[in-house]
């Protein structure tokens, strides 16, 4: 603190000249970040390898109030959390939390942290997310009078963020045997989910999930120009597993997930909550649990029964002439060109569907490597199809534009042929 006397320029910082003192503000520094486990014990102890708060001045008694928002009365209480996101009171000189029910905290009725103070768990329950950390000195008086941390309006200090990530408790695909091309099911089983912007990747067995130098496999309609491949699930209801319990289902065993090669194949995860983004490699850095592997045997032959020079099926009724035949790269789908200007789609003996639209013959057909086709023949078009879309002359354009917006550019430049 600098001195100025009345008989000096104080309108000017250089007439401030004289040293007075110091002055010390007591509290902690802003922009800490500290994570806790879904389903676990939530702790901030310089001993646990985290590092504690880091600050000044701080005191045995302070408390923490975790807020969805902001900090102070503005700010939503977290639900499912121990104690209510209203940790105990710091110990270790105020450098350590602990987030657990605290039955000697005497809060009055009426306040607006009374709901939370009973929360009896004493593992964390709240859903994946990040919330804000905010600080109330044990030392500093209410707007009342009163010392203490009564209600959310004492928690006006922003300390950082606390981030709830998701834990993998079991996983499983289906179908149980899967193999190369065939699409197959991925569920996760856990708590802590963000099922809309949580992904999985697949990565080949022996490389560390969040690794730089992650290889990458090709689930179909997936970007892998980053050397991965970013994968959505969805939300799926269980009412056999704890409450509490979410269930993620990834692939629609339809087109997705297929891979094209045998090998096992690690499951990561990405917690969009911690990285605010699942478009690099390192941010799936999740091993979906112990046992967050895939098996993926090598393509099927033919059966036995077919004996050398039998075909394994034939697909009749093209026409005149099939000038043009492509394998899916994702399963065992043929399209053939047929006489009449369309394209037809077998599966083994089944003729699954057929694309409509083109108005002269045809003389090529080809897959793209995520389930598209394009064909064109002597009229000089091609014309694209989703191989989902059936008879549908143009692509899914939802499919196509509709994507969030930290989601890879290069992914928008695949998908549009």
């Amino acid at each position: 603190m600098c001195w100025c006397p009345s008989s000096h320029e104080c309108e000017d910082p250089t007439g401030y000249t004289m040293h007075a003192g110091t002055m010390v503000v007591a509290g902690p520094e802003h922009g800490h970040a500290h994570r806790c486990y879904a389903e676990d014990l939530c702790l901030w102890t310089p001993a646990g390898g985290t590092g504690g708060i880091a600050g000044t001045g701080l005191l045995d008694g302070d408390r923490l109030l975790l807020l969805r928002g902001t900090c102070g009365e503005d700010g939503e209480l977290v639900a499912r959390f121990p104690g209510g996101g209203l940790s105990a009171a710091a110990t270790a000189d105020g450098y350590s939390f602990e987030w657990v029910p605290d039955p000697q905290f005497d809060i009055e009725e009426g306040s607006d942290l009374a709901p939370i103070v009973n929360e009896s768990s004493v593992l964390v329950e709240a859903d994946g997310g990040s919330y804000f950390m905010c600080w109330c000195s044990a030392g500093a008086r209410t707007p009342a009078g009163l010392y203490g941390c009564l209600s959310k309006a004492d928690f006006q200090y922003e300390v950082g963020v606390l981030y709830v990530l998701a834990v993998v408790e079991e996983t499983w695909v289906i179908p149980d045997c899967v193999r190369a091309y065939t699409p197959f099911q991925v569920y996760l089983a856990g708590a802590g989910f963000d099922v809309e912007m949580d992904r999985i990747a697949l990565v080949r067995s022996g490389v560390s999930c969040g690794s730089e130098a992650v290889e990458g496999v090709h689930p179909k309609g997936i970007s892998t120009a980053n050397g991965f491949a970013e994968l959505r699930c969805s939300a799926e209801v269980d009412n056999l597993r704890p409450s509490g319990t979410t269930l993620m289902t990834c692939g629609d065993g339809v087109h997705s997930i297929a891979v094209a090669s045998s090998g096992r194949f690690t499951i990561c995860l990405c917690d969009f909550s911690t990285h605010q983004g699942c478009h690099e490699a390192w941010q799936y850095d999740v091993q979906a649990g112990e046992t967050g592997s895939i098996l993926v045997l090598p393509r099927s032959e033919p059966s036995e029964e077919h004996e050398l020079g039998e075909p394994h099926f034939v697909a009749s009724g093209v026409g005149t002439e099939a000038a043009s035949i492509a394998w899916s790269p994702v399963d065992n789908h043929l399209a053939v060109t047929a006489s009449d200007y369309t394209v037809r789609v077998w599966s083994d003996n089944v003729e699954m569907y057929r694309l409509e639209g083109h108005a002269a013959e045809l003389r090529a057909v080809a897959w793209s490597s995520d389930g598209w086709i394009a064909a064109g023949g002597v009229a000089g078009e091609i014309r694209v199809w989703e191989a989902a879309a059936v008879a549908e002359a143009c692509p899914a354009w939802s499919l196509v534009w509709k994507k969030y917006a930290l989601e890879a550019h290069n992914d928008w430049l695949r998908r549009i042929l």
